[in-house]
């Protein structure tokens, strides 16, 4: 019996940006690091790989429609996913694969807050087409 393959992913690119004390907007998380601390985000990411990572993910959690438009910034959801799958490739030259986000879609997981089915499909196959033609995988996020 041969062993299971293992891929080590990466760590929290939000706690990461906490543990070096940058604070973030409450809505929109570490994609907020996206606009004030690119290069953080970046040196994040070249970090996560020389501790072992063989994934790293996109930093786009919290960059959806909803809290984008909480933060005045409703028609950058492109952009912003642009941006991370950008930050995320500059890793240095070193082989890891690019892992895309698939985020929730307001501020919790609350059933409560769960929009309608056709309403997710829309902006998950938005969000999900943006970055399939740069990534190799998508992780979604769930409760934990």
């Amino acid at each position: 019996m041969t062993a299971p393959e293992f891929t080590p992913l990466d760590g929290g690119m939000g706690r990461e940006l906490q543990r070096r004390g940058l604070i973030e907007p409450a809505t929109i998380w570490s994609g907020a690091a996206l606009i004030d601390h690119p290069r953080t985000v970046r040196d994040i990411h070249v970090a996560f790989i020389a501790a072992g990572a063989d994934v790293i993910t996109t930093s786009n959690y919290g960059i959806v429609p909803s809290l984008l438009a909480m933060e005045g910034m409703a028609d950058r959801l492109d952009e912003l996913t642009d941006t991370a799958v950008a930050l995320a490739r500059e890793k240095a030259g070193v082989p890891v694969r690019i892992a895309g986000s698939l985020p929730p879609l307001d501020t919790s997981y609350r059933p409560d807050k769960v929009s309608a089915p056709d309403e997710i499909a829309k902006v998950y196959g938005h969000i999900a087409g943006r970055l399939a033609r740069s990534v190799d995988p998508l992780i979604c996020y769930g409760p934990v």
